[in-house]
């Protein structure tokens, strides 16, 4: 893709990240004393479908870079012209257009002693507009992966919280790191509308990330990994690619029992991994390009696995093996 295309980067910036934008309206009806600030609260990215996207990336301009944030003109235009005023302002716009991308001159400080005085404002202000909006991330993730966001996992990651995984939220790992959670999982998808997993070079889910080679290899060791807990836990609606290792679940108590469902795994050199544990294959569950589907064999290091036939007709739905591989 190239401009006038709207292009979408999500920028590794090592202590924080930005995936996709947003681009909404701010309508200034809020009503307050002069002497009280406004508030202008930025939107999830669950909040309004209304939304627009917003791409951005990073530029050398005139020998400084610079963050370029644009969305699709045609979608914004109408956004402006419903602002007060500001018909003729889009209008002035449009006649302003140039090829290319002009940035201000740039301003040095200057250490002076101002005599000026300080004004106030009297009267409320009243913000009225529309608001280009990054989602900028912490390396610290969220419990929570929002449904249709791509997360990159660029550093191995643990925590003692609940991790929920929404419908179509996608997490993208680079080689060799994993998502540790010794509080457990909630997992929200389904096999219609899965959790994605998989690497960050696979360009066929989310967006794309900075440094992709759009060549996927085994990247996450595991992508997901519940470590020593003592009670049972479901892995349910997710997808799982190009992995090391799908699904690790370590456990205190042999008598524990996991369930994997309604879940499919694609080209990953293992796909259920345990220890110490009970783990139960039911419904909707295929394997696709797996090396090795379960590991190790039961009754190994008090591993115990059932509903792992290989067979792809059988009267249960159990792991299945699919016929077609690709990325």
């Amino acid at each position: 893709m190239a401009e006038p295309d709207l292009i979408e980067q999500t920028l590794d910036l090592r202590d924080v990240w930005l995936p996709q934008g947003r681009g909404f309206t701010v309508n200034g009806t809020e009503a307050r004393p002069p002497d009280v600030p406004a508030t202008v609260r930025l939107r999830s990215t669950a909040d309004n479908a209304n939304d627009l996207f917003v791409g951005k990336k990073l530029l050398q301009i005139d020998q400084r870079t610079v963050l370029v944030e644009s969305l699709d003109w045609k979608d914004l235009e109408p956004r402006l012209a419903a602002l007060d005023g500001a018909k003729a302002d889009v209008r002035q716009a449009r006649n302003e257009a140039v090829p290319g991308r002009r940035l201000p001159a740039t301003r040095v400080a200057k250490a002076e002693a101002s005599t000026k005085s300080i004004q106030m404002a009297s009267a409320s202000y009243v913000p009225q507009g529309f608001v280009l909006d990054y989602i900028i991330y912490s390396v610290s993730y969220p419990n929570t992966f929002s449904s249709g966001v791509t997360y990159f996992i660029d550093t191995s990651v643990y925590t003692a919280d609940v991790v929920t995984f929404q419908p179509n939220c996608i997490l993208k790992f680079a080689n060799n790191t994993y998502l540790l959670t010794y509080g457990g999982v909630t997992c929200n998808g389904s096999s219609v509308s899965p959790s994605i997993f998989t690497s960050k070079d696979d360009n066929l889910f989310g967006e794309t990330i900075l440094s992709s080679t759009g060549n996927p290899t085994y990247a996450a060791s595991p992508a997901i990994w519940v470590y020593y807990v003592d009670y049972n836990e479901q892995i349910a609606g997710v997808k799982i690619r190009w992995a090391q290792t799908a699904v690790e679940i370590d456990s205190n108590v042999s008598s524990v029992t996991n369930t994997f469902y309604d879940s499919v795994i694609e080209q990953c050199q293992t796909g259920l991994s345990v220890v110490n544990c009970y783990f139960s294959i039911v419904n909707w569950c295929y394997t696709c390009g797996v090396q090795t589907p379960v590991y190790p064999p039961n009754d190994q290091y008090h591993n115990y696995f059932s509903g792992t036939s290989m067979t792809v007709a059988t009267a249960t739905p159990i792991l299945t093996a699919c016929r077609t591989v690709g990325r």
